[in-house]
């Protein structure tokens, strides 16, 4: 039996974190390297030196014997028409015979949101002037068709970007999460969704006013799986 394509996908661990980055073209800035995508926050950020296609490749070496189906690049800041392609290879970096992707947009068929009394609240071209005025980047999530695994050979990933109108003058990503990829065979149950949860510490003073030290926020998701 196999897995609707819609069903949910749960991917653990992240095989980047003790992967090898290097580029073949130009290196990325020295203040922000590829290395940082080698800490889990995502806050880390890595920056290309700018926007030409030997700017924003890169290649990541995962160790032999580690399996890999999927791979998300989180917190960018890709323009309207960016694109990526990707790589697979157990022989050499640059190689493509396990698989090769076709140039994949960041923003696939999604728009940013539009409000009710706008012309284009049903859906039109993505633009760099309402991704500016919006402020909102879609994460890029992609499942190879099988996973990939060798048990003495390394797995070389060439992640090929091309952002080359980016009105920020260069590329920029927190995590390129690498991982092997479990999907149930029967989907979550129906009200399952994520919420962002605020962080605080609250402390009242001795005349009894209470204080709020506002910290971070993270996402939770709630979900059951039929097992």
């Amino acid at each position: 039996m196999t897995a609707p394509a819609n069903c949910c996908l749960f991917s653990y661990p992240d095989r980047a974190l003790s992967a090898t980055f290097s580029t073949a073209g130009t290196p990325w800035l020295t203040a922000l390297p590829l290395d940082n995508l080698k800490n889990r926050l995502v806050s880390k950020l890595a920056r290309s030196a700018g926007i030409t296609t030997a700017h924003t490749q890169f290649d990541m070496t995962i160790p032999a014997n580690k399996v890999v189906q999927m791979i998300a690049i989180l917190k960018h800041n890709a323009s309207a028409p960016a694109t990526v392609k990707l790589s697979f290879s157990n022989v050499a970096i640059g190689g493509y015979e396990l698989h090769q992707s076709a140039a994949l947009p960041f923003w696939g068929d999604g728009t940013v949101p539009a409000e009710w009394a706008q012309d284009d609240f049903w859906g039109s071209a993505i633009t760099n002037a309402k991704i500016a005025e919006y402020g909102w980047y879609p994460d890029f999530w992609y499942v190879l068709p099988a996973p990939l695994v060798h048990a003495t050979n390394p797995l070389y990933v060439r992640v090929e970007i091309v952002d080359t109108s980016n009105p920020a003058g260069y590329f920029q990503l927190g995590r390129c999460f690498t991982g092997p990829a479990k999907q149930p065979q029967v989907n979550m149950d129906y009200g399952a969704g994520g919420i962002w949860k605020q962080d605080a510490l609250k402390e009242r003073s001795l005349g009894g006013v209470p204080q709020f030290a506002v910290l971070g926020q993270h996402r939770e998701f709630m979900g059951r799986l039929f097992v």
